[in-house]
């Protein structure tokens, strides 16, 4: 069997890493944008990061993360008592503000980048190679994170939105108490092995392009398509009521055919030859630390969970495509876009 050179790469880097929970001088990490870069761009939060950082989720890690390096200080530096006038006073020391770049290192304002470049975060856009400007990054395990945010945003949904809004301050500090050994758990850097390797996240203030990747046979966010045959899916469309009532003459005017279909969302044709654009793709990654299970279905069979497409007409207007089991609607257009069916627009 023949092994390609970025194969063997690959391999030696695993090699590498196994059982560590730092990085070799140098090594190379990838990163997905939907923004241009060019080699020698310097990437940093800003392309990726104001919506994210924006969130309550990580206004409650960032809070349980400041916690943890209080109670470091804390332990390092413990209450003492002292006699003042006369008087025996416990003093508590007031630990120094917390720095965004003390360890563990913040996640507000950073970019992220993954270790290889078949990782699970493939749907995130261009792929490029880049490399750290410094020694202050952070290794985390991504599979942590994802559940994080699940628990937090069901705990968080338990309030009532006007009293969340009012009081967001004082409910975040409860969350990232109610929390605390979650987040310990998250900023605790992960050994590295072949089982995890596709979920390593590493994340820094800045990080410089070294190469941008060539993927043009791959499907990839922000691609146009045309299909010579009509396409027929059903689809979600989230709009204002305003712009719901003249959906269809909208939608007609560019000679795509909607109709809703109550619960089941929009029947949508889209004529033979109608470029459109895939905004974004959810494929189904494997997770490799989990046992098979007769319940599983074939990840090769049905790859996609869901798409959202759009037209150059309206660009802010996405239709929500789902994969589900079934060989119909966002599988079945990604099946016919690997099989030339439906083209790629270079």
């Amino acid at each position: 069997m023949k092994i390609t050179e970025s194969q063997l790469r690959i391999l030696i880097k695993e090699m590498l890493l196994q059982e560590r929970s730092t990085l070799p001088p140098g090594v190379d990490l990838y990163h997905r944008s939907r923004h241009e870069f060019k080699v020698g761009d310097i990437v940093d939060g800003s392309h990726s990061s104001r919506f994210r950082d924006m969130s309550t989720v990580e206004k409650v890690i960032e809070i349980g993360r400041v916690n943890i390096i209080n109670s470091e200080w804390k332990r390092e530096n413990p209450s003492f008592y002292k006699t003042i006038k006369r008087k025996r006073t416990l003093i508590t020391p007031e630990p120094p503000a917390v720095d965004p770049n003390q360890k563990p290192l913040s996640r507000l304002n950073c970019v992220y980048a993954s270790l290889i470049p078949r990782s699970r975060f493939m749907n995130y856009g261009k792929l490029y190679r880049v490399k750290l400007l410094d020694d202050n990054y952070q290794i985390t395990n991504s599979m942590e994170i994802d559940r994080l945010h699940d628990m937090i945003s069901r705990k968080a949904h338990d309030y009532d939105y006007q009293m969340f809004k009012e009081n967001e301050a004082a409910i975040t500090e409860d969350l990232a108490r109610w929390f605390r050994s979650d987040i310990e758990r998250y900023f605790q850097e992960p050994k590295i092995d072949k089982l995890n390797l596709q979920d390593i996240e590493v994340y820094a203030r800045k990080m410089q392009v070294v190469e941008a990747i060539d993927e043009k046979d791959k499907i990839l966010s922000g691609d146009s398509f045309i299909s010579s045959e009509p396409i027929t899916v059903m689809a979600n469309l989230y709009v204002d009521e305003n712009t719901k009532s003249k959906l269809k003459q909208m939608f007609a005017d560019i000679g795509v055919e909607i109709e809703e279909h109550d619960w089941k969302g929009y029947k949508v044709v889209i004529p033979a030859n109608k470029k459109f654009t895939l905004s974004s793709i959810n494929k189904r990654i494997a997770d490799k630390t989990k046992k098979p299970s007769s319940y599983d279905y074939d990840d090769s069979k049905y790859p996609v969970k869901d798409m959202k497409i759009n037209f150059e007409e309206y660009p802010k207007i996405y239709l929500s495509i789902s994969g589900g089991v079934t060989d119909r609607g966002a599988n079945k257009i990604y099946k016919d876009i690997r099989s030339g069916k439906i083209k790629k627009v270079m």
